[in-house]
């Protein structure tokens, strides 16, 4: 009897610690994880996080299973302690257990309930912690899951460490993206939730990158307007992880623009016309240029980057400019243009502009009467 006391003692001790260290394991790899990817030693601070993650669902896996021993050990006593009291009852008449009050077995259901439904919870926030919070290491994507994914990190890493060379890239068209995954909790909000970032560019590569990274990158860029800066990283090329970077003053998306040209026309009435439905160009102008010489039609701060804007008619009579061409004989030539406005990065205002050819070029005269000849 003693020696089944102990046997017990030391099972409820052992659950114990069990529990214990489930609970634990779901915040030992939260406390490894940088809040930078970015690093000279990133590749081994990042294998260390990895790892220690690795050891700490390995440890979880182990709890688990000795709590779904816990819980099958506790049912399979209910039963046995059912069919014994069932076995006593039957060994004594009626009035024999009437005076005997024999043991209420309904206590012995609550408690055992109770101790199973504790069990089950921390077994539940153990599997969710090996099977979804590994997930946010190191992500570039919200399919990026589980112990399979970090698995797969650790291997990219090692790779990174064999082969010791990290490779630089401009990155152009950077977008960050941030998203979160759901831990634990009795509803979604109440519940804990991690964070991960990681950034892309118009090449389709993918970087994982560190909450302290986002907002440090995110407060460079915004310095600059879309298309005027890139992000030179050097990186290592299995596991994404960024060894440097800097953003840079560019003008890529100027030389790159992706947008095909658009045919605009001149007709009798000497009146230039575009089509009609420009939006995805964004801002653009018209060009007119006297002998090589840029013209200014209206007036704007802006007036040495194009002649007029164009992006609230579809159309530009010249004949309602006659008296300036009059004044500047010539050969004339008109042509669309897509216009880019520039931050400066120091107080963030629209400081300078670039133009883009996005049309074919068209050609008309003025004589030195002011009369207006489409040739």
């Amino acid at each position: 009897m003693s020696d089944r006391k102990n046997k017990r003692s030391l099972s409820d001790i052992v659950t114990v610690i069990a529990i214990a260290g489930a609970i634990i394991l779901l915040y030992i790899p939260s406390a490894f994880i940088p809040a930078s990817y970015v690093g000279e030693d990133i590749l081994a601070v990042m294998k260390k996080t990895v790892i220690a993650t690795l050891v700490s669902d390995a440890a979880a896996i182990l709890c688990c299973l000795f709590l779904v021993y816990r819980v099958i050990r506790e049912v399979a006593a209910l039963l046995r302690s059912r069919r014994s009291l069932k076995e006593l009852e039957n060994s004594f008449s009626d009035r024999e257990r009437a005076v005997l009050q024999m043991p209420h077995f309904g206590r012995n259901i609550a408690v055992s309930l109770i101790i199973c439904s504790f069990f089950l919870i921390v077994l539940a926030e153990s599997v969710i912690h090996v099977f979804v919070s590994s997930h946010v290491i190191m992500s570039t994507g919200e399919q990026d899951y589980g112990v399979k994914h970090t698995v797969e990190v650790l291997r990219s890493i090692v790779l990174d460490e064999q082969e010791g060379k990290a490779v630089t890239a401009e990155l152009k068209g950077v977008e960050l993206h941030s998203s979160t995954v759901f831990i634990s909790g009795s509803d979604t909000s109440r519940g804990r939730y991690k964070r991960y970032c990681w950034l892309t560019d118009n090449s389709g590569r993918s970087l994982p990158i560190g909450l302290a990274d986002f907002s440090d990158i995110l407060s460079e860029t915004e310095k600059y307007s879309e298309g005027r800066y890139i992000v030179r990283v050097e990186y290592y090329e299995h596991s994404g992880l960024i060894k440097s970077y800097s953003v840079e003053s560019s003008r890529w998306e100027v030389e790159e623009y992706p947008l095909t040209d658009v045919e605009i026309s001149i007709d009798d009435d000497l009146t230039l016309h575009r089509p009609a439905d420009m939006s995805e160009y964004g801002d653009i102008a018209w060009v007119i240029k006297c002998n090589g010489e840029m013209l200014t039609l209206g007036s704007s701060r802006e007036i040495h980057y194009f002649s007029i804007n164009a992006n609230n008619h579809d159309s530009l009579a010249l004949a309602e400019h006659k008296a300036l061409f009059k004044k500047k004989p010539g050969n004339y030539t008109a042509q669309l243009v897509k216009v880019f406005r520039y931050k400066d990065p120091e107080t963030g205002l629209y400081t300078d502009f670039e133009t883009a050819p996005i049309s074919n070029e068209l050609s008309f005269t003025v004589d030195d009467s002011g009369k207006i000849s489409n040739q």
